[in-house]
């Protein structure tokens, strides 16, 4: 009975992770060459984010060309890096078709992570002058 109360609440603990399938990256000009490369990475982060695994890249998965690749875009956009960025001439979003990329996986043998996932706690305690506290999320503590 504990069991089934402990399965049953995870999921309450956890929480659902939006834009798990979807990417920006930065690239050096707007051009075709570079939409291509800039879809690749796009899925090597989409990858990371459901796998935990920085070793899991479309080029390793698919073994050989990415051209499989525009099949898996449900939609991309180039967007406008703001002026403060430098280096990069261009910024390109990828969103990639949920279920094409997890039968990727699932035909790779790579396991994936579920939209819900375990919320991370972080306790900060602080001490001094004599006093101690712990800083909690809407505190606006200076710690330096």
């Amino acid at each position: 009975m504990l069991l089934t109360w402990v399965l049953a609440t995870g999921v309450a603990w956890g929480a659902e992770v939006a834009g798990l399938y979807e990417a920006a990256v930065d690239l050096p000009a707007q051009s075709e060459t570079a939409r291509d490369e800039g879809i690749a990475s796009a899925l090597d982060a989409v990858l990371v984010k459901l796998t935990g695994r920085a070793g899991a890249t479309a080029r390793g998965l698919l073994g050989g060309p990415v051209s499989e690749l525009e099949t898996m875009v449900e939609q991309f956009q180039w967007r406008e890096v703001p002026a403060s960025e430098e280096g990069a001439g261009a910024r390109l979003w990828v969103r990639f078709d949920g279920r094409a990329v997890d039968r990727l996986l699932a035909d790779s043998g790579v396991v994936s992570w579920s939209r819900t996932r375990p919320r991370t706690l972080f306790l900060i305690a602080l001490a001094g002058s004599g006093q101690r506290m712990v800083v909690g999320a809407g505190d606006e503590t200076s710690l330096g």
